[in-house]
């Protein structure tokens, strides 16, 4: 069962109700038909918007899943995890490769964060796997990488 309330519009009554109706995941919203949506006891349920955000939320675990994944823990090999090493391989001057997002004037949420017309620079290390794929292919949001360059 996944967390629902990651979609814009579905609070936890939402959630509870979807849940009650079968939708349980990210997978089950994304195949309702939205043109014959399931009768939920909703005011005004968002259901083409739901499913668009599912959809995203789905492909994105799906490439997450591609990604290659690290080596069993303590088997002394380096992890395989795409994300830099925070301080640097060699204790270099870089802190962190980083993703700047901007979102829509009215704001978006994706990966516990907010974010609007405001650029916002997240450090890639910060970020979980499955949390970098839905930020980058959300369409809704303008995703760039960076460089922040340690000050000192």
């Amino acid at each position: 069962m996944d967390d629902l309330t990651r979609i814009n519009g579905i609070g936890k009554k939402t959630a509870g109700i979807l849940a009650a109706a079968g939708i349980g995941s990210f997978a089950d919203l994304a195949a309702v038909d939205p043109k014959n949506p399931p009768k939920v006891e909703l005011t005004a349920p968002a259901w083409a918007d739901w499913i668009s955000e599912a959809v995203v939320l789905v492909e994105a675990a799906a490439d997450a899943a591609k990604l290659p994944q690290g080596p069993a823990a303590g088997d002394g090999q380096g992890a395989q995890d795409p994300r830099p090493d925070p301080g640097g391989a060699k204790g270099g001057g870089t802190i962190a490769d980083a993703l700047i997002v901007r979102g829509p004037r009215r704001g978006r949420w994706r990966a516990g964060r907010k974010f609007g017309p405001e650029p916002v620079t997240i450090p890639v290390a910060d970020l979980s796997l499955e949390e970098i794929g839905a930020l980058q292919s959300d369409p809704h949001l303008s995703v760039s990488e960076t460089t922040v360059e340690d000050a000192g």
